[in-house]
């Protein structure tokens, strides 16, 4: 009755996408953007969630004790490299990740808002919270009289 419908590649389905073992023993970004690539060669939905991703790099042969020390937080530590990673990844409003590159508009106001929140970001430590404001001559030199 839906027999076309096996043939069309779903969001849910990579088999497809993932060749058995290609990422083991590889870095885990790129894993991950070849991940979200391929979906997008494939013509699916190139955005992919949380679970998605994970599945597809546990399909592919990646090494999660390179990252975690136990399964049960490796997708913890795959979420917290995506997090991590905002040069590369894009974290949707519906909790999705795309590549950055696939959004330009996106990009052009990181590059213009991010510069000027890292430099504030810098900025808000004060001195005062800084201990040992002496250089470490002057301390030594006040030891000695």
């Amino acid at each position: 009755m839906f027999g076309d419908a096996d043939l069309q590649p779903t969001a849910s389905r990579t088999d497809t996408l993932v060749v058995k073992n290609s990422f083991y023993g590889r870095g885990l970004s790129t894993c991950i953007r070849e991940y979200l690539a391929s979906r997008k060669n494939a013509g699916l939905v190139k955005e992919a969630s949380l679970d998605d991703i994970f599945n597809a790099l546990q399909e592919g042969g990646f090494d999660f004790l390179t990252i975690a020390a136990d399964k049960k937080d490796a997708k913890r530590a795959v979420a917290i490299n995506i997090g991590k990673n905002t040069a590369t990844f894009l974290k949707l409003p519906s909790n999705d990740v795309g590549l950055l590159e696939w959004y330009p508009d996106v990009r052009k106001r990181k590059e213009k808002g991010g510069s000027d929140k890292t430099k504030t970001d810098d900025e808000s430590i004060s001195e005062e919270a800084m201990p040992n404001d002496l250089p470490a001559s002057t301390e030594s030199e006040e030891t000695q009289k």
